[in-house]
């Protein structure tokens, strides 16, 4: 998949992906818009999902919010992922900031869905209380999930370096 414009993408297929479990948490619910006093009321991926659209990357089939999976004591980092939109300005009241995406797949219970992971630079902000441990997930819409649940993630470790720590 090549993006339409200003966006850079891989042909990332990888021999094998990295299996890792977590538990769903809780999230700010900015993303979704229903986040008690949200300044974002239909929430940043809906506001963002054009742009990343316009540059290659269509979000549409999937449900307008994210699934937050801690994997804690692990951590993860995103080195090389598939999609990179820099200098995206999606809301005037913010700096232009930098998307990253990586497909994975979720498997909650007996479903398996393709998903993506999503990163962005500005969670590495103090005023952003995402941690290196919390994996944000976009999916379509998973039913039965739930806060606490297991899952498992699969992702690609050509684009995601995961450090499984020992609790």
């Amino acid at each position: 998949m090549q993006p339409e414009q200003g966006g850079i993408t891989k042909n990332n297929s990888p021999k094998e992906f990295i299996i890792v479990s977590g538990m769903v948490i809780e999230g700010e619910k900015f993303t979704s818009g229903i986040a008690a006093n949200n300044p974002y009321p239909c929430g940043t991926l809906t506001m963002q999902a054009p742009y990343f659209k316009q540059r290659g990357l269509n979000l549409k089939e999937n449900f307008q919010a994210t699934i937050n999976v801690n994997i804690k004591p692990g951590t993860f980092v995103m080195n090389n992922p598939e999609f990179i939109f820099p200098d995206v300005k999606w809301c005037p009241e913010h700096d232009a900031e930098t998307f990253s995406f990586s497909r994975c797949r979720i498997i909650h219970e007996e479903l398996a869905i393709d998903a993506f992971v999503f990163y962005h630079k500005k969670r590495n902000k103090k005023e952003q209380s995402i941690e290196d441990s919390v994996f944000e997930i976009i999916a379509p819409y998973i039913p039965g999930i739930h806060y606490g649940d297991q899952v498992v993630i699969e992702v690609n470790p050509d684009e995601i370096k995961v450090n499984l720590k020992e609790s």
